[in-house]
């Protein structure tokens, strides 16, 4: 299972600026308006959620503590989660 770090591609010593360049350049690569594949838009919900949880300085101490103690959360299960409630808004407008 693949943590924020992991999903960027970046080490857990990155710069913020690391990390921005690294979410933009695998944003751009799995956007899906850019990129048509089956995967695209879970990539994407996944960059997404990875960048927004290492440009955060709070959550990115917890996802450090987690990672210390070895209880890193699935990220698969916060993307699923997100998309279940962004898709639930989209029903309800």
């Amino acid at each position: 299972m693949k943590n924020a770090y992991q999903i960027l591609g970046v080490a857990p010593t990155a710069t913020l600026e690391e990390i921005k360049g690294a979410y933009r350049k695998l944003s751009q690569e799995w956007h899906p308006d850019r990129n048509h594949s089956k995967e695209a838009g879970a990539m994407f919900a996944q960059i997404s959620d990875a960048y927004r949880m290492l440009s955060d300085p709070a959550l990115r101490r917890g996802l450090d503590e987690r990672i210390s103690q070895n209880l890193v959360e699935d990220i698969n299960a916060v993307v699923v989660n997100a998309v279940d409630a962004y898709l639930e808004q989209l029903i309800k407008t």
